[in-house]
């Protein structure tokens, strides 16, 4: 898959961070998921912009686009 050989240790890091903990939970909206909030906050500054919503897929990216365009 491509973009596979761009993950290193520092990713594997992260990742084993992640699931490391009592309980996982993924989701956006857990208090403990703390890796969402400041992936959306870095990003929103990268990009220059005060917001950014993290999602789990391109189509549902599409949505909120929509959405936020009132379509």
């Amino acid at each position: 898959m491509p973009g596979a050989e761009l993950i290193g240790p520092a990713e594997l890091d992260e990742i084993r961070e992640l699931f490391s903990g009592d309980k996982v939970n993924l989701y956006r909206y857990d208090p403990g998921n703390h890796k969402t909030r400041e992936l959306e906050s870095l990003f929103a500054s990268a990009m220059g912009v005060r917001f950014a919503h993290a999602v789990s897929s391109g189509t549902a990216a599409i949505h909120c686009a929509l959405a936020a365009a009132g379509v």
